[in-house]
């Protein structure tokens, strides 16, 4: 059996976490490593892998940065760092070129001790009761800002309980992880990590089903049409509040903002949206010339829980555009890497994805924590690696799936 790190495998691993720690920290450090990562792994390989996405990254970025400090040279110098970012996403791979779960798995755990830091300063304070606390640095910030440390690993619960079933008993750990996670933020009223789990593990389930053939077998089928079941009967159940059970989700977190399907927030997008119909050619965006948005509580507000609106609302429209372009991007190299790899860690990297995006498209991110935005582009560099590198053996007995951990 192989050996699952080769020395440049390690050092690239190594560097990486410490990006991410100068990431945590100062975004503008993680850009400078993030270069210097790249200009090795660089020359490891002895080539450079440019494609569509390093350009509409590059301008997307050196846009929204020049229109934050009118500073051309440091604009691209950060349209740079995200670009190198990309770059290692595509050079994360192991001695064999092939995707190492590591180099999400890692990145994971950082970002989740971070997290319990933040979240330790709960248990004096009154935990779970708090809308807004000290990060570990010190700064208030909002709840869901917390919460966004969380994600990332509830998003790999899928990936573990795939690699439990398919490779090794020893995913157990990582779905113990991955819970424990979704609940620590539950206690402390959060719902970011719950659907971000939740979302990850139906879409990339739905596409396992679909590619193993699974509907095939009669016990999965059986399975299905009773898991199917049982959630017709919960929701006619609470449709018809027996039990009490359509009260007590009213008296809940749950209901906050008006749910899961009647969120204020997406109203507050399609305001959004009307907004940019009626100010289309303007490039600044800012609350001068952008009327308010009104929230579930009918109050007026100027920003938006959403990475790409809010992009347009306060860097204008184009540079919006840029963003979705780079995004769209983004998901088509998710559907051809999906379709076309045959690498079975694909699917760490796909949950990942999904569960960052999630979060871009309900949270501001990119102007709360650019960490978050930068793991995007990270992971969309995984996806292109698996794209043109992923193409492994047909039979996938253990001992091969084993060899690519």
């Amino acid at each position: 059996m192989k050996s699952r790190f080769t020395y440049p495998n390690s050092k690239q691993l190594f560097i990486l976490l410490i990006s991410l720690l100068f990431l945590i920290r100062d975004t503008n450090w993680f850009m400078y490593t993030a270069i210097v990562l790249c200009v090795i792994v660089l020359a490891q390989n002895h080539r450079i892998d440019i494609d569509l996405g390093d350009l509409l990254l590059f301008y997307s970025s050196y846009r929204f940065v020049l229109s934050s400090v009118g500073n051309a040279p440091w604009a691209f110098c950060r349209g740079l760092g995200l670009v190198a970012i990309y770059q290692l996403g595509k050079n994360a791979t192991n001695s064999d070129k092939h995707i190492s779960p590591a180099f999400v798995i890692a990145p994971a755990i950082a970002l989740l001790l971070r997290g319990l830091l933040d979240y330790s300063q709960l248990t004096r304070d009154g935990f779970g009761e708090l809308e807004l606390w000290p990060e570990w640095g010190g700064e208030i910030i909002n709840k869901s800002e917390h919460e966004y440390y969380l994600v990332l690993i509830a998003s790999l619960l899928v990936y573990f309980m795939y690699y439990t079933v398919k490779i090794s008993k020893t995913g157990i750990i990582g779905i113990l992880v991955s819970l424990g996670a979704v609940v620590l933020a539950m206690c402390a009223k959060g719902r970011l990590a719950f659907w971000s789990c939740v979302i990850s593990a139906i879409l990339v389930g739905i596409g396992i089903m679909i590619e193993k053939e699974l509907y095939r077998i009669k016990a999965f089928r059986i399975a299905t049409a009773s898991t199917l079941g049982l959630a017709a009967v919960i929701i006619t159940l609470f449709a018809t509040n027996t039990f009490g059970l359509h009260d007590s989700y009213n008296d809940s977190m749950w209901s906050q903002e008006g749910g899961p399907i009647y969120n204020s927030r997406f109203d507050m997008m399609g305001q959004q949206i009307n907004v940019f119909v009626e100010y289309w050619f303007d490039k600044t965006g800012t609350k001068d010339n952008d009327p308010a948005l009104i929230n579930g509580d009918g109050e007026e507000v100027y920003s938006i829980s959403n990475s790409w609106l809010q992009t347009g609302r306060k860097k204008g429209v184009v540079t919006m555009l840029w963003a979705i372009a780079f995004s769209i991007y983004s998901i088509i190299r998710l559907v051809t890497a999906w379709k076309n790899s045959l690498d079975p860690n694909k699917y760490v990297v796909i949950s990942a994805f999904i569960g960052i995006t999630f979060l871009n498209t309900i949270e501001a991110v990119i102007f709360n924590n650019v960490a978050f935005w930068a793991l995007e582009v990270y992971l969309t560099g995984m996806l292109c690696a698996l794209y043109k590198r992923g193409a492994l053996p047909k039979k996938w007995d253990a001992d091969i799936l084993l060899s690519y951990v």
